[in-house]
């Protein structure tokens, strides 16, 4: 914009001012409050108005997405048929549900294990490796699981503890 200058933001009949810098530059971080006004949404309509000393005026119009609330929380309903992983074949599967067609991020003990995709019905699985088992170590855990929105916003799940136990006792033997 011109520099030292007010000009106008308008979000679908939201109007809002601030003024370009010296150098034609200008910032305007939308409140908690415009945001409310304003309305979440696709396609809201943008409009940027500036006149000079002479009352020459430029605008500017284009379509935004309002989207500052997070996704629902995803669900981990099961970690290797109650909780204890093994290492049994098959023994190693977290199951949850969360939205439709989302990428979930799985975390164990702070460490990330992997990103999968839900299905049409929000359903998600994933069988953890061997190399999980080596990144999260053996014994008691934690896992969460988190999923993001295209605009950034993240929930997470609430935290679901499991046992990690892979190695086999000790072979007795018999002692004359």
């Amino acid at each position: 914009g011109e520099p030292n200058r007010e000009i106008e933001i308008s979000i679908s009949n939201t109007k809002m001012k601030t003024f370009v810098d010296s150098e034609g530059f200008f910032l305007y971080e939308l409140s908690p409050e415009d945001i409310q006004e304003i309305g979440q949404g696709q396609r809201k309509n943008l409009s940027i108005t500036q006149s000079d000393q002479a009352g020459n005026v430029s605008t500017y119009s284009t379509l935004i997405d309002i989207d500052t609330i997070a996704p629902p929380s995803p669900t981990i309903l099961d970690v290797a048929s109650g909780g204890t992983v093994s290492g049994i074949a098959n023994d190693n599967l977290i199951t949850g549900i969360s939205e439709k067609d989302s990428k979930i991020t799985l975390i164990a003990n702070g460490t990330f294990l992997a990103d999968v995709l839900t299905d049409a019905k929000g359903k998600f699985s994933y069988s953890l490796t061997r190399d999980d088992f080596l990144k999260v170590g053996e014994g008691s855990s934690t896992l969460v699981a988190e999923i993001s929105d295209a605009a950034g916003n993240t929930s997470r799940s609430e935290t679901k503890s499991f046992i990690i136990d892979t190695i086999s006792p000790v072979q007795p033997t018999i002692s004359s």
